[in-house]
């Protein structure tokens, strides 16, 4: 890489960080632990998610050049540190979700390919904590590995599709939930809970809630009546569980994705999740990412023993 084009990409990555919409659960669900650089440039960068207060860690098998590693927005980042092989970076308490930035990594031995370009996307739970980056050619275990990791993909949408099928024939009542062996002698197990305000300067209001969890399944629900006070509607793009321990949930059924009415409005949303019997004691909070970015975080959620 030329001084030239190293100084032009440094200034450029200098420049204010990318906005863009919020990044969905799969965005950052399907981004990769390990990246394997092409010998010619990619048409996109290779992604990462990363979170507020957490660090996230790049690893290379080849040594970099100090010097021409840069990040836009480093003011972003409450340290970003730079050793031979590794890159640590740790964006600040105040990211905002949908923030994107772009980290350019230039190597030391002059061989194919030459730099790197990273785009990091912050989200506010799913921060990849460690990058493996290769530059050399893979190994036949790495091609065993990635076919195993799409035959396991294919399974689990194999596995996705059949339970979408199920729920679209799905008759309703106690009959279903028999069929499915969600009931057994221990019955349903279900709580109310009550007072639960979304901590987004108030912004949702959980005028009720049920909680339910299901023993023989496996299976944890909410039923909540919704209601934000706002002068517009609001659309949720994205829910899920998360957990003290870094775990984070998706559910497996979501009613009522429309969007919340303004003007203390009650909306009825029914979620469910896969849980063990050990994640099932955990105390929670339901987190929910709206199309304009904001997050509302509801905690205190429990599930019935």
């Amino acid at each position: 890489m030329s001084l030239l084009l190293s100084v032009g990409l440094i200034l450029a990555l200098h420049a204010s960080p990318a906005q863009a919409d919020l990044p969905s659960f799969v965005e950052c669900e399907s981004a990769s632990s390990r990246v394997d650089l092409p010998l010619e440039a990619a048409m996109a960068p290779p992604k990462a998610c990363i979170s507020a207060g957490i660090a996230t860690v790049l690893s290379f098998n080849a040594d970099v050049d100090r010097d021409l590693v840069a990040i836009q927005g480093r003011e972003r980042f409450e340290s970003f540190v730079v050793a031979d092989r590794m890159i640590v970076l740790k964006p600040k308490s105040d990211l905002t979700p949908g923030e994107r930035f772009l980290l350019s990594v230039s190597f030391l031995d002059g061989a194919a390919p030459e730099s790197a370009t990273f785009l990091m996307i912050a989200h506010p739970a799913l921060a990849t904590r460690q990058i493996d980056v290769f530059r050399h050619a893979r190994p036949v275990k790495a091609y065993q590995q990635e076919v195993q990791e799409v035959r396991a993909e294919n399974a689990q949408l194999r596995s996705r599709v059949k339970q979408l099928e199920d729920q679209a024939l799905t008759r309703g009542g106690l009959a279903d939930l028999l069929a499915n062996n969600f009931v057994d002698h221990d019955g349903i197990k279900t709580a109310l809970l009550d007072n639960l305000h979304g901590t987004h300067g108030n912004a949702l209001y959980v005028a009720r809630c049920l909680s339910l969890y299901a023993t023989a399944g496996n299976r944890a629900a909410l039923k909540l009546t919704v209601s934000q006070s706002g002068s517009q509607e609001w659309s949720i793009k994205e829910v899920f569980l998360a957990d003290d321990h870094g775990g984070v949930f998706k559910p497996v059924t979501w009613l009522g994705t429309g969007p919340i009415p303004p003007g203390n409005a009650r909306y009825p949303v029914i979620l469910e999740w896969h849980l063990t019997s050990s994640e099932i004691k955990r105390p929670f909070a339901l987190v929910m990412v709206g199309d304009d970015g904001r997050t509302v975080r509801v905690s205190k959620v429990v599930f019935p023993q």
